[in-house]
């Protein structure tokens, strides 16, 4: 992955003004950008964080700094990159106190907002995909808060959380299969042809601008705050989307304040570590009838009932998944 990724910024490197476009043939939507200095940004953070390469720093140095977390503006994910690395990695002061100083800013922006909102959430206005736009909110601010101990930036990030689970105008908690009321119709062709919405996602959420027919007829009148519906065919409230659960789990994961011990086994493939790839030599054992010893039999039968299947194999990715 990493020598991939070198090659595809030495090719942006080389091309600096090379903006994507779809090729002719291709006729849907290509989410067009008129500058990708924001991603460039994002990946030279990347690079740097991943390598401590002088190249890297060089450019990072030279580069404007760049904000926003949606599908135009990515450059706050590249001030986290910067933000969040370990100690002991080698840091660039000046980048470093650059992005912070943004995320600061933002963060004060959003518990002003909050503070001023009778849910708590950090922001007022309510477009399409605004479980995203706060989740990033949440996240923003829960970051600021491990950094700098400030406990209205935990406050306010708990209660973009809050907002999301069901602490809402709407009383929806907005993730599917969780909360007394959740959407059991999400726009999401698997659970649709299924009939029954799958469990864990969140949806798009509330959008005052009600731009598909089904929010339209049955949000007309509506307060801004109210304007969701649990609509299969309610697109521009009801939707799924990658990027719109990412903020999600990671809000969660700031969120998460006890300890969380480490799991008695998994260690499948027995090198001293619990990690993917004994998620994936159990998965050879169950698909392939691959053999395991007696000892990683023992390691991966997690649940401990003396069986070792496809629920020892849920297990074992759910402790990957927190840890």
């Amino acid at each position: 992955c990493l020598d991939a990724a070198k090659k595809a910024w030495n090719f942006l490197d080389a091309n600096p003004n090379l903006i994507f476009k779809n090729p002719t043939d291709i006729t849907t939507g290509d989410y067009g950008d008129y500058s990708d200095s924001d991603e460039r940004y994002w990946a030279t953070a990347q690079m740097f964080r991943a390598t401590g390469e002088e190249a890297y720093k060089e450019k990072l140095e030279g580069m404007y700094l760049q904000t926003g977390m949606d599908w135009t503006t990515m450059g706050d994910y590249g001030n986290l990159a910067i933000l969040t690395m370990k100690d002991g990695e080698s840091k660039i002061e000046s980048v470093y106190q650059k992005a912070l100083s943004a995320m600061k800013k933002q963060a004060n922006t959003f518990v002003s907002t909050s503070n001023k909102t009778p849910f708590g959430v950090s922001i007022s206005t309510f477009n399409w995909g605004s479980n995203m736009t706060i989740g990033n909110a949440g996240v923003i601010l829960g970051v600021a808060a491990q950094i700098t101990g400030d406990d209205a930036y935990r406050q306010a990030a708990e209660d973009d959380l809050n907002y999301l689970l069901g602490k809402n105008a709407t009383g929806y908690c907005f993730v599917t299969g969780y909360g007394t009321l959740c959407p059991q119709n999400p726009h999401h062709r698997p659970s649709m042809a299924k009939k029954q919405a799958m469990k864990g996602m969140l949806v798009g959420g509330v959008n005052s601008a009600k731009e598909d027919s089904a929010a339209k007829a049955y949000l007309a009148g509506m307060p801004s705050a109210k304007c969701y519906v649990d609509h299969s065919e309610s697109y521009s409230t009801n939707e799924v989307a990658t990027y719109w659960n990412s903020p999600l789990i990671y809000l969660l994961a700031l969120a998460q304040t006890e300890e969380i011990p480490e799991p008695a086994k998994g260690d499948v493939n027995l090198d001293g570590e619990i990690n993917l790839t004994d998620a994936v030599a159990l998965q050879k054992y169950l698909i392939y009838a691959e053999t395991l010893t007696q000892d990683q039999w023992q390691q991966a039968d997690l649940t401990e009932d003396n069986v070792v299947n496809g629920t020892d194999l849920a297990l074992l990715r759910s402790n990957l998944a927190i840890s």
